[in-house]
């Protein structure tokens, strides 16, 4: 767990983030920079950050488990029969 270096460059992320990548096979950030476009980064590179940071997203378990009585919330609404007026 490491907290990444605010304005990294791209030689910031291949000599200190890929070796630790390499070596562990993940790495996990206890921050991340979510500025869409940042640091003068090639665009490759931003979509690239942008899909890992999307695709590792977690959300804590009390998160979860709200989502998951909010969806058994809208899903007993819907199904509940209406009342029409006329």
């Amino acid at each position: 767990e490491m907290r990444p270096v605010s304005w990294s460059n791209e030689k910031y992320y291949l000599e200190q983030i890929l070796p630790l990548f390499s070596k562990h096979k993940v790495v996990h950030f206890n921050k991340t920079d979510a500025r869409l476009a940042n640091n003068g980064l090639p665009i490759d590179l931003q979509k690239l950050r942008c899909r890992v940071n999307y695709q590792a997203l977690k959300f804590t378990p009390q998160i979860e488990n709200l989502g998951q009585n909010l969806v058994v919330l809208l899903v007993a609404l819907m199904k509940k029969p209406r009342i029409s007026s006329g």
